[in-house]
């Protein structure tokens, strides 16, 4: 090195190095599991995603940026250009029916629906419960209605919730029950209590099912105090009352009969039978409304309302095998011959018919009951 200083010329050349400008694609209205936003260059392959929304079904990608290879394909691509792109995923709502409705986009979900299972069907439930929906959102009130069959009646339903924790449920001032929806699925179920209409009436009592039957069902009323009085006899007013009740009806006419006084419980029903020829009274004028009902009158009257309500009366017994069949009146052989036909009358044991007896309320109700669940029904159905 010499002593003394040196100059040193160094030329330097631009060495700097060129990074590609990006831009920005901004995806709207997309589900849970998208994918695709970001930063990419020019001429990039980009590949988007709309994800999943629950209610909803995809129905295709929008932009004014961009052109898509697929606009109806949930994952789709496009080629980059040189500017911002703001891509937009539309949906289509899916009702109950699994069926698509109205769209739609932007950033807003539709908030989940929660199922609502009636587990009425899974037992042999006495009534029938009716929801306001099949499914609700988190926070919605839900309303119960029951319809207890006739002669039971309902607890309040349980609501439980997908851990099987009960929900609180409010009884409403008009019979419904509600209960505030869930962030999940529930079940709905209740209890049914069969009605003890009658004090005097035992479950051991072989009338007692009968009775029950009759009050549940509106076609016989108790004496009064919660007695059925089973052993009272049946007279011919409470039987014609008993159709009256049966057939609903509201149809009035003037009295014919001379001991049928107006205002009474049975005046009514007597006036309606007679206008409609159900009974015809015995022939003087009278109709006997406190009388004691034999039993061939008894299915005499049945049988006159049956042809009233257009039922079908063709079926009978021949009695053959009666040996009382002698006492029967003639006006009422062919009725006894359709109640036996039709087992609405079983005789009392010995082969004997006992068409002169009379008939008491157990029996009647008896008779009542196997008129509407062997006869009416089976016939109307």
């Amino acid at each position: 090195m010499p002593a003394k200083p040196v100059t040193v010329n160094i030329e330097l050349q631009d060495a700097s190095i060129v990074v590609p400008e990006t831009y920005a694609v901004t995806m709207n209205g997309v589900g849970s599991g998208a994918a695709g936003a970001g930063d990419y260059a020019e001429n990039d392959t980009v590949t988007i995603n709309a994800g999943n929304r629950s209610g909803y079904t995809f129905n295709g990608w929008t932009s004014t940026d961009v052109t898509f290879a697929n606009a109806n394909a949930q994952t789709t691509t496009f080629t980059m250009p040189a500017k911002n792109v703001t891509v937009t995923a539309t949906w289509k709502i899916v009702s109950d029916d699994g069926s698509s409705g109205g769209t739609g986009g932007g950033g807003s979900h539709a908030p989940t629906q929660y199922s609502i299972i009636n587990n009425e069907s899974a037992q042999n439930a006495n009534g029938k419960i009716k929801l306001s929906s099949k499914q609700a959102k988190a926070g919605d009130t839900v309303y119960i209605t029951i319809e207890p069959d006739p002669g039971y009646e309902n607890h309040i339903p349980t609501v439980l919730d997908q851990s099987e924790n009960p929900l609180t449920v409010t009884q409403n001032s008009d019979g419904t029950y509600s209960f505030r929806m869930p962030a999940g699925g529930v079940s709905i179920d209740t209890e049914y209590t069969k009605i003890d209409y009658f004090d005097d009436v035992n479950q051991n009592d072989w009338y007692d099912e009968a009775a029950w039957f009759c009050e549940a069902h509106g076609l016989m009323e108790g004496t009064g105090e919660g007695r059925f009085d089973g052993d009272v006899d049946t007279t011919r007013a409470m039987l014609v009352a008993v159709l009256y009740r049966l057939s609903q009806s509201d149809d009035m006419s003037q009295d014919i009969f001379a001991d049928v006084e107006e205002g009474k419980w049975y005046t009514e029903a007597i006036t309606w039978a007679a206008k409609n020829n159900i009974v015809s009274g015995y022939g003087n004028g009278n109709f006997g409304p406190e009388d004691i009902l034999k039993r061939e009158q008894m299915v005499a009257i049945l049988h006159q309302y049956s042809k009233f309500m257009g039922y079908d009366v063709s079926k009978i017994d021949d009695l053959g095998a009666y040996h009382d069949a002698d006492d029967i009146s003639d006006w009422a052989i062919a009725e006894m011959q359709w109640a036996m036909g039709n087992g609405l009358i079983k005789g009392i044991g010995n082969n004997l018919v006992s068409p002169q007896t009379g008939a008491n309320r157990a029996q009647l109700a008896v008779i009542m009951q196997r008129y509407y669940t062997d006869f009416v029904e089976r016939i109307t159905d």
